[in-house]
């Protein structure tokens, strides 16, 4: 069946540009570096990235734990007019609320699309609206509740709660022709999604969206094409320096979800994978021949499961008992004990759970 043409979008996982990706830019330039991390995106009108950490002068931290991101204003020479920049996430009020206004200043200075934060709630929930050729498309960023959502009076980030999503959703169905929803949710390290975000992602489908995008577990995860959409349970890492010292072997494994949306609402939406592998200093690179089939298969895989729901929790639990991940969580619980005592492991202990529970 020929597809219609229609508007072409890509969808990148969690972008960090600071550390030895920073030092990248510095060494080769942003027209090099553009060139280098954008290349396996083509042609693509939309790229929807969510970038994980703010932009910010600012020195100190809003609470001791062991990962602080941040990033300077060196790196919005890699976007461009093309981009959606979500910044609903864990990591994006590391450096407070200061840390996050100095970010929406410096993109809206340099004309950034973004969404998914903002000094309010009211803010924070706005979408991104670009107009492509005759379309006009909104993109949504939220992120788990449990990191930093934004209220009525206080700043933070578009908390993904389901009725808050429903009724965003509902209110700019009528104004634009397509809507994708990347929402930051999940557990790291951990390929398949858990019960709050198959509901998440099905909400989203019923009230209109034709792409929803999950993000923050640094590996791919399943791919579901729905009647009324495309889900991605698992976008991975896109640029991402490892220099944080993450012993996860899935961390350098990525990929482009290349979408095109026909212009009738009832065509058929077409995806493309494209694999990526992150270099030592955490920016993608095409993968080729072996290695970009076991990543094309990994996603099968995952895909696959999801079509089982009832044994989706098995899978789940059994990546949970893996050695590695059980390794990755003891040094993280450690590290909080050492940082913020035992009270603060056990608030962080209890919120994993609830994670895992909703």
């Amino acid at each position: 069946m020929m597809l219609e043409q229609g508007l072409s979008l890509a969808l990148v996982g969690d972008v960090m540009l600071g550390g030895r990706a920073l030092e990248a830019l510095r060494r080769m330039g942003a027209e090099a570096m553009a060139r280098l991390i954008w290349e396996p995106v083509g042609e693509a009108e939309v790229i929807v990235a969510n970038l994980e950490a703010p932009i910010t002068e600012v020195n100190q931290v809003r609470e001791n734990k062991r990962y602080n991101l941040s990033a300077t204003k060196e790196i919005l020479d890699l976007f461009n007019e093309r981009f959606v920049v979500g910044l609903a996430n864990n990591h994006i009020l590391d450096y407070g609320e200061k840390g996050l206004l100095e970010t929406l200043d410096a993109l809206n200075e340099r004309g950034i699309v973004h969404t998914g934060a903002g000094r309010d709630l009211d803010e924070a929930r706005r979408p991104a609206i670009k107009r492509v050729g005759d379309l006009n498309l909104a993109v949504f960023a939220a992120a788990d509740s449990r990191w930093q959502a934004a209220t009525e009076m206080s700043a933070g980030v578009f908390p993904a709660r389901e009725e808050l999503l429903r009724e965003s959703l509902q209110d700019i169905a009528p104004q634009v022709d397509e809507v994708v929803v990347s929402i930051h949710a999940g557990t790291e390290f951990i390929s398949v999604p858990s019960p709050a975000q198959l509901r998440l992602a099905e909400q989203c489908l019923e009230e209109g969206a034709r792409v929803v995008s999950f993000h923050h577990a640094h590996c791919l995860g399943g791919v579901e094409r729905a009647e009324k959409g495309i889900v991605l349970y698992g976008t991975g890492n896109y640029v991402f320096p490892n220099s944080l010292g993450v012993p996860f072997s899935e961390w350098d494994k990525g990929a482009v979800w290349r979408i095109t949306l026909p212009e009738s609402c009832n065509g058929i939406s077409r995806l493309e994978i494209v694999p990526v592998l992150l270099n030592g200093e955490g920016l993608p690179e095409s993968a080729s021949g072996k290695q970009a089939e076991e990543i094309l298969a990994k996603v099968e895989k995952h895909s696959r499961r999801l079509q089982g729901r009832f044994s989706l929790s098995m899978w789940r639990l059994s990546e949970m008992l893996r050695p590695q991940y059980l390794r990755l969580n003891a040094v993280h619980y450690a590290d909080i004990v050492r940082r913020q005592g035992a009270l603060g492991m056990m608030r962080a202990l209890w919120q994993g759970v609830q994670t895992q529970l909703r």
